[in-house]
C-alpha cells in the first residue's frame, strides 16, 4: 500500500505544476488579451466581463463615515522590508499597523516583529522579550481569530463587508465561521470596530468564490483617507527588495511571481501583485497620499500597469 505522505506529496507537486503553467498564461495573457487574463486565475479571483465596473464607475471602497476628518496627518507602517521599525519611535502622529499578527518586541534596544506559528516564515518566539508600546500606535485587524494576541494593544477592527444583489444590504464572507470567535473582541476595551464595503468588482458571491486579492493593506489605506486629510504609507513593498524603479525591466517582471511565498500561503501571489501594484500607482497620484515603501514611484512602469484597467474594468 502506498502510504498517504508519498500521495499527498505527489499531489502537490502537480498542483505546483499546474499553478505554474496558470502563472505562464497569466503573463502572457497580460501582456496580449488582459481583458481575458481572468480565465487562467487558479482560485478565479479576476472577474468576467459582467462583473466588471466601467472605469468611471469604479469606487474601490465605500466607508459608513459621514463625519469630517479627524485627523491631519496619519502614519500607516506595512510590514515590509524598506522600513526601519525603529523609525516609529520618532512618530508623534497616530500610526497604525497593518499586517503584524504579533506585538512588536524589544531586543537589544532594537524594534522588532516575530512572525506568528502561521506563516511559513516563522522561526520561533522568545516570548521572554519586552513589548514595544507607544500611545499613538494601533494594530489594524481584519481577523478575529488573531485579537487574543494584542490583548495589550490597541487594534482597529475593520470588518470588510459586500453587497449583494439587492444594492441596499451586505453580507460578511465566512461570518458564518467566525461569528463565534468575534465574541472574544468584547473581552477588549481596546478594539475600535468599524465597517467599510469592498466595491472592486460589481457581483459577488455570499459563498466567497469570487473575492479580489487586495490584501489588507490596500483598504486601510481607503480607510485612513476617510479620516485623514493626510496618510503616510511606509513598507509597502508587496516582496520587492528595493524600489520600483531600480528594476529593470525583466528583472520586474521576474519579482512579481515568487514561487515560495505562492505555494506555501494562499497560491494568488501574481493576482495580488498586480493588483497591488495597480492600486499603489492610482493611490500615489492623489494629493493627501504619501507613498514612501518600495511601490513607489511607479511611473517607470506606468505602460505596464495600466493594462490592468482591462483586466478589472469593462
Amino acid at each position: 500500500m502506498i502510504p498517504t505522505k508519498f500521495l499527498n506529496k505527489i499531489k502537490f507537486q502537480i498542483k505546483v505544476i499546474l499553478r505554474i503553467f496558470d502563472v505562464l498564461m497569466i503573463y502572457i495573457s497580460y501582456f496580449i488579451f488582459p481583458k481575458y487574463t481572468y480565465l487562467f486565475s487558479t482560485r478565479k479571483l479576476y472577474p468576467p466581463k459582467k462583473n466588471r465596473w466601467t472605469k468611471k464607475k469604479f469606487k474601490p471602497y465605500l466607508t459608513f463615515n459621514k463625519s469630517k476628518k479627524k485627523f491631519k496627518k496619519i502614519n500607516l507602517i506595512v510590514k515590509g522590508s524598506s522600513f526601519n521599525l525603529n523609525d516609529i519611535k520618532k512618530f508623534k502622529d497616530p500610526t497604525f499597523l497593518v499586517g503584524f499578527t504579533n506585538t512588536l518586541k524589544i531586543k537589544n534596544d532594537n524594534i522588532i516583529y516575530q512572525h506568528g506559528q502561521e506563516d511559513f516564515r516563522y522561526k520561533g518566539r522568545n516570548r521572554k522579550l519586552k513589548l514595544f508600546q507607544k500611545k499613538n500606535i494601533y494594530y489594524v485587524n481584519y481577523n478575529p481569530f488573531l485579537a487574543e494576541f494584542h490583548k495589550n494593544d490597541k487594534v482597529l477592527f475593520i470588518e470588510v463587508v459586500r453587497k449583494k444583489i439587492d444594492p441596499k444590504k451586505y453580507f460578511w464572507p465566512g461570518f458564518q465561521k467566525i461569528k463565534k470567535k468575534l465574541q472574544v473582541m468584547n473581552k477588549f476595551k481596546s478594539i475600535q470596530k468599524v465597517k467599510m464595503v469592498e466595491n472592486i468588482y460589481k457581483n459577488y458571491d455570499i459563498e466567497e468564490k469570487l473575492f479580489a486579492p487586495s490584501g489588507s493593506t490596500i483598504p486601510t489605506i481607503y480607510y485612513l483617507l476617510s479620516v485623514s486629510k493626510r496618510v503616510n504609507v511606509y513598507g509597502w513593498d508587496f516582496y520587492f527588495d528595493k524600489k520600483i524603479k531600480e528594476y529593470n525591466f525583466l528583472s520586474f517582471l521576474k519579482n512579481i511571481y515568487k514561487l515560495g511565498h505562492d505555494t506555501k500561503r494562499s497560491w494568488n501571489h501574481i493576482e495580488s501583485c498586480l493588483m497591488n501594484l495597480f492600486f499603489a500607482y492610482i493611490l500615489e497620484k492623489r494629493k493627501e497620499i504619501s507613498l514612501k515603501g518600495n511601490l513607489s514611484n511607479l511611473n517607470c512602469q506606468k505602460k505596464f500597469i495600466s493594462k490592468f484597467e482591462k483586466v478589472i474594468f469593462k
